[in-house]
């Protein structure tokens, strides 16, 4: 079997995900811009914007925006590349938010900042969407960057509507 899928999948709600299944790897996204090539002996995945997860051989492989990932052989041997960036793989929701929370608590307030951006980058419909928003907005707030703190409002108010945080930030955001 031959062919070639490009695909952009708005962000999906959680628990949701859209998935693309080859003869040897299989894609999962939940909100990104990619592309699958396959054919009888290679199948390939190339990410322009997102994340996706791709499962080969039983293990689960993350590619980010500009990684790619090739995998080739007879069903029952493929072969695996690497993704080509060499990065690190990336850390679960969880994972981000407790690193991401422990640097509040040590006072690291830019390095707090950047790791909620990456919950909602990496994981847009995930659990802790509201959370990382709301965080961010007071992070901003601490460091005297009121437009940015704006700004995470405002989404957070567009995308969770009936939040009680919201009621926390407003008051806030006043003064």
């Amino acid at each position: 079997m031959r062919g070639a899928l490009t695909a952009r999948v708005a962000p999906l709600a959680s628990g949701h995900s859209f998935e693309v299944s080859t003869a040897h790897l299989s894609v999962r996204v939940v909100g990104t811009r990619f592309t699958v090539l396959s054919d009888a002996r290679c199948s390939s995945v190339a990410v322009r914007e997102g994340t996706v997860f791709v499962e080969t051989e039983g293990a689960v492989v993350p590619l980010t925006e500009g990684q790619d990932l090739q995998v080739c052989g007879e069903q029952d041997e493929p072969s695996v590349e690497a993704p080509h960036s060499g990065e690190e793989p990336i850390p679960s929701e969880t994972e981000l938010m407790r690193l991401a929370l422990d640097a509040v608590a040590r006072g690291e307030l830019e390095q707090a900042a950047k790791l909620f951006q990456n919950v909602k980058a990496l994981y847009p419909g995930g659990d802790f969407t509201e959370d990382a928003l709301f965080h961010q907005a007071v992070i901003e707030l601490q460091r005297g960057h009121v437009a940015a703190a704006e700004s995470a409002y405002e989404e957070l108010k567009r995308r969770f509507p009936e939040s009680r945080r919201l009621e926390t930030l407003e008051p806030r955001l006043r003064k």
